[in-house]
């Protein structure tokens, strides 16, 4: 998942839930948890995108 509001938020991570709401993602660097909305989805605040393996 990336973010794109200017606030450099870069989760990346796995889903781990994906609610009416909202969609969590737990993040592969601290394994917190990221919550990002629905609403934040259809804002394009963020892109959900396949991670890249290298």
């Amino acid at each position: 998942l990336e973010g794109r509001d200017g606030a450099n938020q870069r989760c990346t991570g796995t889903i781990t839930a994906i609610g009416a709401q909202d969609v969590a993602i737990r993040r592969s660097s601290d394994h917190g948890i990221c919550r990002v909305t629905v609403q934040q989805l259809k804002q394009g605040r963020y892109t959900l995108c396949p991670a890249k393996f290298t």
